[in-house]
């Protein structure tokens, strides 16, 4: 993949990080496969980082697609009251050449300028870590 990536003059590659924003605990279990769109780059030893770009919007709190399957319900509902939720991107380089997805990630960074006040606590009885 990297002689086919450097052939085509492909310095980096920005990817979605996630099918939408993080996926409730609950559904930990089973969203958690949908973690491939990351692992899978560490595991074939390329860097990867991510990046965030924008938040859900209000019209974006739902899901569906052509397949109305298990995966599109349990997207659905982590889609449900998702407003504000950040949504990120993924920037992924050849091997050992970190600093160029760093230095894409910084680009996207100072283009998009993606800044996110923490919300507050829900639970007042939880501590923050």
């Amino acid at each position: 993949m990297s002689k086919k990536w450097q052939s085509l003059g492909v310095s980096a590659l920005v990817t979605p990080s996630f099918p939408h924003c993080s996926f409730r605990a609950k559904h930990a279990d089973d969203m958690g496969l949908m973690l491939e769109y990351i692992f899978l780059w560490n595991v074939l030893n390329y860097p990867a980082g991510i990046v965030p770009i924008t938040t859900v919007k209000r019209e974006e709190q739902s899901f569906s697609d052509k397949h109305n399957d298990g995966w599109t319900n349990l997207v659905n509902e982590t889609c449900k009251g998702s407003e504000g939720m950040p949504i990120s991107v993924q920037v992924i380089s050849h091997a050992f050449e970190d600093e160029k997805a760093l230095a894409v990630m910084q680009a996207l960074d100072q283009k998009v300028k993606f800044r996110m006040e923490m919300p507050a606590r829900q639970n007042p009885d939880v501590k923050n870590a």
